[in-house]
């Protein structure tokens, strides 16, 4: 693994590649929230063993990347993902390059989809955040006015860290985790309310090959909305892949796991 330095529209950031010895393509990869990209070290590695270089980044307000702790906006994090994508293209030019997303970073992933519908040649969305509860947004919403006014506010974000992952040594990991946290200001939460809106009014823009994966057990985020989403774009090559018990993550899920990453694997091999 090598890092290097951007410099996004809100300060700098600090991006990773992970290189195969022969790459036959690039992966673009995209955390969470309140996660960071060094939580994927070891699927990554298996990308790599598959013949993908990744390329990856801490998001703005996330893991090594400068700045306060959970305060951005979902522009600002897909405009990174678009450098990162740039820099890629330079360091292995002439192949293919697919996306990869989970949770918060498949609704970034959706978003630099539909800004650019002709980049990527497949993507991949695991558990992406396109739904909120009733009641916390109806909470959004009420605050708007608040969030322009103080956007860089930030407040618990209230994450069920047991609902994470049915393995319960990933939980473990993640709370000792000295690189996560539980912040969000209110211009990311307010972010995520109005990017949604647009990602849903936006359906038909998705027309590469792409694939939904999701647990059934979810609690973080709505398994429905996903599913929702994808019944609503009109890619002729799309699959949705529903792993019938896991939790929010399913990448080292003690049943799914295994068959998970593979599916994401196969699926970016298929356009080799």
């Amino acid at each position: 693994m090598k890092t290097f330095d951007l410099n996004s529209r809100i300060g700098g950031v600090k991006g990773f590649a992970y290189p195969a010895p022969s790459p036959k393509g690039v992966i673009v990869a995209v955390h969470g929230f309140g996660e960071h990209s060094g939580r994927y070290t070891d699927f990554f590695k298996e990308m790599n063993h598959a013949g993908f270089n990744v390329y990856t980044a801490d998001l703005p307000g996330h893991g090594k990347t400068p700045g306060k702790r959970g305060h951005a906006t979902i522009p600002d994090m897909v405009d990174v993902i678009e450098q990162v994508t740039s820099f890629a293209q330079k360091e292995t030019p002439g192949v293919s390059i697919g996306l990869f997303g989970h949770s918060m970073g498949g609704l970034v992933s959706i978003r630099t989809l539909q800004k650019n519908p002709s980049r990527y040649s497949r993507a991949a969305i695991s558990a992406p955040l396109l739904g909120l509860p009733p009641e916390q947004e109806k909470r959004i919403k009420a605050m708007a006015w608040l969030a322009k006014l103080l956007p860089s506010l930030t407040v618990k974000s209230a994450l069920e860290t047991p609902w994470l992952s049915r393995n319960q040594a990933i939980v473990d990991a993640y709370i000792k985790d000295t690189l996560v946290h539980d912040k969000v200001s209110l211009a990311l939460g307010y972010s995520f309310y109005t990017e949604i809106r647009q990602a849903f009014s936006q359906t038909d823009t998705i027309k590469l090959p792409v694939l939904f994966l999701t647990g059934s057990s979810d609690r973080i985020v709505a398994p429905q909305a996903s599913k929702q989403f994808y019944e609503r774009i009109p890619s002729p090559e799309k699959a949705y892949q529903i792993y019938e018990g896991a939790y929010h993550e399913t990448f080292y899920d003690p049943e799914h796991g295994d068959r998970f990453r593979t599916d994401i694997i196969d699926w970016f091999t298929k356009g080799l």
